[in-house]
Parts: structure tokens; C-alpha cells; sequence
């Protein structure tokens, strides 16, 4: 009886798929308890322990689960690329197999990281305890005048979004950001450059070349501090980034890789308390500013945004590489703003 060794590609990309939905299903579930519990009027020390350990402990444990889901949906994959390969691959070394890394689709972000709880549930203080935060929700409005006045554009038009208590989310172009901003241009690069030499070093590993491969990094965190720019610093402060892409090794001393990628940026305008900032001539407070989500006045929202898909060549132990940008103002804040609709964390 003949024995085949090896695997069924199409199987294993059928259970990669089903791994993968598994993993939404998971983040949107968790997703929609944690809105229901946001807009729940529920109070007392019962209310304050069960969300801090839901958003506290549960929620990240829900994204590591997650993460090891989709870790293992791309090594299926990964293992169906090489399968196919070997099976294209006849007596002659004629490869079938597509090699050029445009041949394959660049995975999307990666789900939303969890985020801190923010200031509380949206609404939940009492009628009585919100004149104070009306008045202040003057100041607020003010800050965000003062804010563009001094040309931090992308710093009063979240404000402004935050004000509006939509909750909308907000799209950010982070290509913006690395042109303004080298050291989160450099945060890229330096991620782009860790996830295509470990490809390589698997190519290398198992002598496989010229198979497109998807990858994705996980979400890693970067704080736009104030020093490095006073505008993002209001706008977002703490952010996480990611890149996916495609990449194609190819033989040689040292190897060398094509790229096709995209990075991205998350993170949750909120305010937790402990600090406070002072726009133009305002200062303002965390804990005033959250007060407006929990008066119902203004929302918190996620932001998250996409940089184009850009390609590059990467060689094994080279420099790191430049990763797509727009042109850096130098300091300046007088480019059209974003589109979509002060210092923060996540």
C-alpha cells in the first residue's frame, strides 16, 4: 500500500480559515459585551469590580487567546505555501508557484489591542452631579480653539471629536505621523525589518525560496511624547502599530527579500486621570476631561488608520529599511488635516 507523505494544502488553508473565524467570532463577541457593558447605567462598588475585571484581566486574556488563534491560522498557511511549492516543483526545478509578492493579498490589520478602561460608563453620573462639567465643557471647546490658533491641527480636531459624543471611530493617516515624527518612522521600520528576517530566516532554514508569504506583526506600543511633537502628543499620545505584508526570499549571499507591506496604527481616545496639560492659554485636567464622557457630554472613540501599500527590498543583516511616509512638515501645522472627523494615553 503507498503511503503519502506530506499534507493536503487545500485542507490546511480550510482549517486555517476556520481558525481565523473562530478568532473574530471571539474579538467580536467580546467587542459587543464590553459596548453593552459601557452602556449599562449600573453603579456601586459590584458595578467597579465586575468592569475592572472584565476590561482589567478577561479582555486581554480574550486578545492572547486570539493571537495565538490567528499565530497558528498563519503557520496552516504557511505550511500549505511550502506543500504546494514542493508539489509545483518538478523533475526539472520548474516552479509553478507564483513569486512575485504582489501574487498574494497583504493580510488587514490585526484586531484592535484591548485598551484601558478610559474614564468609566458613558453617561453613568447622576443628573445633579453635571452642571459643573457643562461649564467645562465650554472650557473644553475653547482648548480646541486655542489648539488650532497655535497650528496643532490634528490636536483640536480630535478634541473636537471627542466633543461631538458620537463615539464614532476616527481614521488617522499614520503616514503623517512618520513624516512628522522620525522616531515612530524608525518604531515601523524596525518592526518591518524584525518580521522579514524571521521569514528569511525560515527560507533559509528550510531552503524554500520564491514563495510569496503573508505575515502580520503583533500590535506593538509607541508614545507620542511631547518633545518629539507637540501636536501628536495632544492628539494621540500612546499608540500601537503593526505591519502586515507579503514577502518573497530569494537566494543569494547574503539572501534577499521582496516586500510588500502596510502599517497601521490603534489606539482609544480616552482620559484616565493623574495629569494634566495646558493648550495655548488653557489647562485643562484628565479627570475634568473624562468627567464629560461620564456626564454624557462627550465620547470616547477608537482611532485606527492605514498607510498605503509600499514595496521594498530588504538584505539579510542589511540597514534597516525606509518605510513610506508623507513629507515631514518640520514642525509646521498648516497641512490640510485628515480626513474623518492633548497628552494622552491609550
Amino acid at each position: 500500500m503507498s503511503v503519502m507523505y506530506g499534507a493536503n494544502s487545500d485542507e490546511l488553508e480550510r482549517i486555517a480559515g476556520q481558525i481565523r473565524s473562530v478568532a473574530d467570532d471571539l474579538d467580536s463577541e467580546a467587542a459587543m459585551l464590553t459596548g453593552v457593558l459601557n452602556r449599562v447605567s449600573w453603579l456601586g462598588d459590584v458595578a467597579t469590580r465586575f468592569l475592572g475585571q472584565w476590561t482589567g484581566v478577561q479582555v486581554p486574556k480574550i486578545g492572547l487567546s486570539t493571537q495565538f488563534l490567528r499565530d497558528a491560522a498563519v503557520r496552516l498557511e504557511h505550511n500549505a505555501r511550502q506543500q504546494r511549492h514542493t508539489s509545483n516543483t518538478n523533475a526539472g526545478g520548474l516552479r509553478t508557484t507564483p513569486q512575485s509578492p504582489g501574487d498574494v493579498e497583504i493580510p488587514d490589520a490585526p484586531p484592535p489591542p484591548p485598551s484601558d478602561p478610559g474614564a468609566g460608563v458613558h453617561g453613568s453620573q447622576p443628573w445633579y452631579a453635571t452642571p459643573d462639567d457643562v461649564i467645562f465643557y465650554e472650557v473644553a471647546r475653547s482648548a480646541a480653539d486655542a489648539a488650532d490658533v497655535i497650528g496643532y491641527d490634528d490636536a483640536a480636531d480630535h478634541l473636537r471629536h471627542y466633543l461631538a459624543n458620537s463615539g464614532d471611530p476616527y481614521e488617522v493617516n499614520p503616514e503623517r505621523i512618520a513624516g512628522d515624527v522620525p522616531a515612530f518612522k524608525s518604531h515601523i521600520e524596525s518592526q518591518l525589518q524584525q518580521a522579514v528576517e524571521s521569514q528569511i530566516a525560515e527560507a533559509v532554514a528550510s531552503g524554500e525560496y520564491g514563495v510569496p508569504i503573508p505575515f502580520e506583526t503583533k500590535w506593538s506600543g509607541f508614545y507620542l511624547t511631547k518633545d518629539l511633537s507637540e501636536n501628536w502628543f495632544y492628539a494621540l499620545g500612546g499608540v500601537n502599530t503593526a505591519v502586515t505584508g507579503v514577502v518573497v526570499v530569494h537566494p543569494g549571499d547574503p539572501p534577499t527579500a521582496t516586500v510588500d507591506y502596510q502599517y497601521h496604527l490603534s489606539d482609544r481616545y480616552n482620559w484616565d486621570g493623574g495629569k494634566s496639560t495646558k493648550i495655548g492659554p488653557i489647562t485643562i485636567t484628565d479627570e475634568k476631561m473624562g468627567e464629560l464622557h461620564t456626564a454624557g457630554l462627550a465620547k470616547e472613540y477608537d482611532v485606527y488608520g492605514s498607510s498605503e501599500t509600499h514595496s521594498t527590498t530588504i538584505t539579510h543583516g542589511g540597514a534597516q529599511p525606509s518605510v513610506g511616509s508623507v513629507e515631514s512638515r518640520d514642525g509646521r501645522f498648516d497641512s490640510p488635516r485628515t480626513s474623518g472627523s492633548v497628552g494622552r494615553t491609550t
